[in-house]
């Protein structure tokens, strides 16, 4: 595992400094804040904007409020991906491929067996009597769409820059697409941004893999499931009751870690009959294979949201 700086203590809580560089205290400016900006700020697509705390409109409806996120935002802290961390999770994301699909990357596809699972009642009598069918994205990964291994990303030593004005990541650990910025839904862009204001750090989802539990029960749910890293077996009837997890990566110090913004998207296809809505987390920040620890991204988040 890559080193990681010495521990400074930030109004009793202990924050680890960003990989190579020098003891960072939670709060104080890194860079930027001036007429240059900060690097990792000026590589950014254009149009990624701050998601901000949801406001009731006068039709009782969530009205979606955003601010830009500029290259002379103050930086306070900057989390970087560790390589051997990193190339643990191609590793364990091998082992599911065949569930979890999306070669080239560390997500998941929104598959049948991943969503629902097929030991769900009555929906496993559909996946019987559907059969093949319900099997051939598998077969298809198995056989035309092995596992790639996704290389590691230009953005890794600023996976996750903390500002003044709130956090700034891709939405889900994959290569670099064409980011339309403004052109498209932020749900739908490979970099997010929430505002400080737009997201509580008590729900920063964090999966702990090594330390991670083989069951979960009384319809509790495996953090951040579905999972690119692991495969977890739902059962019960209609939804979910508990959950068999298999294929766990046990590497020390491997962990996601999941921030969602308090505002949510709706999206609605189909129509008639056929009409379904989904609700997105509007901006969302995946991580995985972050060298520094679960303890102190969470930390870190809450020292500097408590100041900004």
């Amino acid at each position: 595992m890559a080193s990681v700086a010495p521990e400074v203590v930030v109004e009793g809580t202990a924050v680890a400094a960003p990989l190579g560089g020098d003891a960072v205290v939670a709060g104080t400016v890194v860079s930027g804040g001036d007429s240059v900006g900060h690097p990792a700020l000026l590589s950014l697509p254009p149009g990624v904007e701050y998601i901000r705390a949801p406001q009731m409109g006068p039709d009782d409806r969530e009205q979606l409020r955003t601010s830009p996120v500029t290259p002379t935002d103050a930086v306070v802290d900057v989390f970087a991906l560790d390589r051997s961390l990193f190339d643990a999770a191609n590793a364990a994301k091998r082992r599911v491929h065949v569930c979890n699909g999306n070669p080239g990357t560390l997500t998941v596809e929104n598959s049948f067996c991943v969503m629902l699972s097929p030991c769900v009642l009555p929906w496993a009598a559909h996946y019987i009597m559907l059969f093949p069918c319900t099997i051939c994205p598998h077969v298809r990964y198995a056989c035309w769409a092995p596992h790639v291994d996704m290389d590691f990303p230009p953005w890794a030593e600023h996976t996750l820059i903390v500002t003044d004005k709130g956090v700034v990541g891709r939405r889900e650990m994959r290569p670099e697409r064409d980011d339309h910025g403004s052109d498209r839904s932020h749900w739908l862009r490979d970099v997010n941004a929430i505002a400080w204001d737009g997201f509580d750090v008590d729900k920063i989802e964090v999966r702990r893999y090594a330390e991670d539990k083989d069951c979960y029960w009384n319809c509790d749910k495996p953090p951040g499931q579905p999972d690119p890293l692991s495969y977890a077996f739902g059962f019960g009837l209609l939804a979910p009751w508990c959950w068999k997890v298999v294929r766990n990566p046990t590497t020390p110090g491997l962990y996601r870690a999941k921030i969602a913004s308090d505002h949510t998207t709706t999206v609605t296809t189909g129509a008639g009959q056929q009409k379904r809505s989904t609700r997105y987390n509007t901006a969302q920040i995946s991580l995985i294979a972050l060298a520094r620890s679960p303890d102190d991204l969470v930390a870190s988040l809450r020292a500097a949201k408590a100041k900004y």
